[in-house]
């Protein structure tokens, strides 16, 4: 793990949109991947609007929170519309020193009073390079320490405010909760994390590598509107810990690789391996007795045998 105070242009850079812009190199669908890692300046994070979100949900008392929120998506709608909505889960780690904030969502005043309740907070996570917009106003907020993946696109000015910035990787000897074991997703184009967290028998926190959006008809929750379902049902991204379709799109078939020659190695080998049995995803209601589920939604989805290990 290391310390640093660092913008984008000073990490293992990836392409800025301008620069993603002016190479005629990539393809649409690569462009398309790159601006979703791209980070907006830390004065446009700042005046983000606040979305709707739930009240604090306990997963694991006095260990494990979640609250869920909505990400507007210009998904053939404007913004503005609010016709094009998709459910997002912030998990709320509670240690005898403070908080962790995994999977950063925004809050009201309302959202903030009921959060500081649990304690203050101390870091805030990034496990995804597709997340991550709302966490210059948390930061901002709580003076928090901020851990991200080696690798990843930062916010432009994010080295100004004067923050303790953490690069991890699997092989880090410190990570923002104790304990726990972080995993990193085998060549995937933009780095994405999964978090095992030593609460209960063991929780297994991802963003879009594994998702958890529920089938059945406006199944989701009520931060995931109900033309978004439909899209999402057509993009095949509805089932317990499924591999998210568009997410597999923009970090491997759009680079040219086969994530089906890939990600059942990680899974047979790592990912199984392990003894969690809660999932708690970027997207969706936490899953509990979870494993099976998602092996066999993977086994599914991949084409693939799985099989069961004692943990």
């Amino acid at each position: 793990e290391h310390t640093v105070a660092h913008t984008r242009d000073s990490t293992h850079a990836l392409p800025s949109r301008m620069s993603a812009n002016s190479d005629s190199s990539l393809t649409s669908a690569q462009l398309e991947a790159v601006h979703m890692v791209d980070m907006p300046a830390v004065a446009k994070a700042l005046g983000r609007k606040v979305y709707k979100h739930s009240r604090l949900e306990t997963v694991i008392p006095g260990q494990l929170y979640v609250i869920q929120g909505r990400f507007p998506l210009e998904l053939g709608a404007p913004t503005r519309l609010n016709l094009t909505y998709i459910t997002r889960t912030m998990t709320i780690v509670r240690e005898k020193d403070g908080l962790t904030l995994i999977n950063g969502i925004t809050l009201s005043e309302n959202g903030y009073a009921e959060l500081e309740t649990l304690g203050n907070v101390k870091n805030v996570v990034r496990l995804g390079s597709f997340h991550g917009a709302d966490d210059v106003q948390l930061l901002t907020r709580f003076k928090a320490d901020y851990w991200v993946l080696d690798g990843m696109e930062l916010h432009d000015g994010l080295a100004y405010l004067g923050l303790n910035i953490h690069t991890m990787g699997p092989e880090s000897k410190r990570l923002p909760v104790a304990e726990s074991v972080l995993f990193t997703v085998p060549e995937s184009r933009f780095p994405e994390g999964l978090l095992l967290l030593p609460y209960g028998d063991g929780v297994l926190v991802t963003v879009d590598s594994l998702t958890n959006f529920p089938k059945g008809a406006c199944n989701c929750g009520a931060h995931t509107s109900f033309l978004m379902q439909a899209s999402m049902s057509k993009m095949g991204m509805l089932g317990p810990g499924k591999s998210n379709p568009p997410w597999l799109e923009s970090n491997f078939k759009a680079w040219g690789k086969d994530e089906k020659k890939i990600l059942p190695t990680f899974y047979r080998n790592v990912l199984f391996r392990q003894k969690w049995d809660t999932l708690i995803t970027g997207h969706g209601p936490p899953l509990m007795h979870a494993k099976e589920q998602v092996r066999s939604t993977l086994e599914k989805q991949f084409l693939i045998r799985i099989l069961p290990v004692k943990c």
